[in-house]
């Protein structure tokens, strides 16, 4: 079966670990016979801040999939949908709409919803969750380049590191002056 193939299977363990340490850090989790329609995985879709999973759902695509719904300040998670940068476009137009200043610290955590960020914090949370590295991102991952990818994160190097930073879920290093935690551990799992 390929990387990409439908998943309608049991849970391996550790798409079961995903499950419990998403379900337990309030992000919402639907278990479906069948996702209907063109999303970007055949395991995983977002739904207006939910996921939507088959059974045997691969623990990398929950992950990341739930990071970009994690990284969304709470009360613009319902708009993240398939194409997170749609949502993203409607929560910049909302906050445009409600006068919030640019450059505002509302502003700048939204700045930081990005693919970059979703990566580094689903990185943090398989890393939380006990799930071996070479399962949190494949090596099939980001068009053949996961172990890249992992090497990056693993040295605390990746570009979404930095945002997530910025956003207040971490610390960059031990030198970094902001309070909390240095990733990979997160000050908080939800952007409040």
């Amino acid at each position: 079966m390929s990387a990409n193939a439908s998943r309608n299977l049991e849970p391996t363990a550790p798409t079961a670990r995903a499950i419990a340490f998403l379900s337990g850090i309030g992000i919402e989790l639907v278990q479906v016979d069948s996702l209907e329609g063109a999303g970007f995985l055949e395991d995983v879709r977002v739904v207006a801040g939910a996921l939507h999973h088959l059974a045997g759902a691969k623990a990398c695509n929950l992950l990341h999939e739930a990071g970009h719904v994690a990284i969304v300040p709470t009360r613009f998670r319902h708009l993240m949908n398939d194409d997170v940068e749609i949502g993203t476009k409607e929560m910049f137009e909302q906050m445009e709409q409600e006068g919030i200043p640019p450059g505002s610290r509302e502003w700048e955590i939204v700045l930081q919803v990005s693919e970059s960020e979703a990566t580094a914090w689903s990185w943090a949370a398989g890393k939380a969750a006990g799930i071996p590295e070479e399962l949190i991102i494949e090596d099939w991952c980001f068009n053949g380049e996961g172990s890249l990818t992992r090497l990056m994160l693993s040295a605390g190097r990746h570009y979404g590191v930095n945002g997530l930073a910025h956003a207040g879920f971490c610390r960059t290093s031990g030198a970094d002056r902001r309070p909390g935690q240095v990733y990979p551990h997160l000050n908080f799992w939800l952007q409040p």
